[in-house]
């Protein structure tokens, strides 16, 4: 069985973790997300087999992941994390900061509990 995997937030971290699913011989990358074009570009050039977004809704609209890694800015991990549970992806890893509110952390939390979604935090 293949995980199809997806990236959001495609700078230096972003691209790390595009590097070590690309190494895994069972997951591919299906979808890469930033809202930089010249970052969503440089991406779907390295890999390019991924569709190319620079908005993360149009992304869970359109795509069936099994995985994603939120590496985007602290303020929107919490909204990313959320509509990925709601979207039905199985494992989201966000980077640090997990939150940026104590409420936006519980939140995500119960919203994945509630949707069988493992979150874990990377703390890179």
């Amino acid at each position: 069985m293949v995980t199809r995997a997806a990236v959001i937030g495609l700078g230096r971290h972003g691209m790390r973790h595009l590097q070590a699913y690309a190494s895994l011989d069972n997951v591919e990358v299906v979808a890469v997300c930033d809202v930089r074009t010249e970052n969503v570009d440089a991406a779907v050039a390295e890999f390019r087999a991924a569709r190319g977004y620079v908005d993360w809704r149009q992304l869970f609209s359109n795509e069936r992941l099994d995985v994603i890694s939120v590496v985007t800015n602290g303020p929107t991990h919490a909204p990313i994390t959320i509509a990925a549970a709601e979207a039905g992806v199985g494992h989201v890893s966000c980077e640090k900061p997990f939150a940026t509110s104590v409420a936006d952390g519980l939140r995500m939390i119960d919203v994945c509990h509630n949707r069988g979604t493992r979150l874990s935090v990377c703390r890179g």
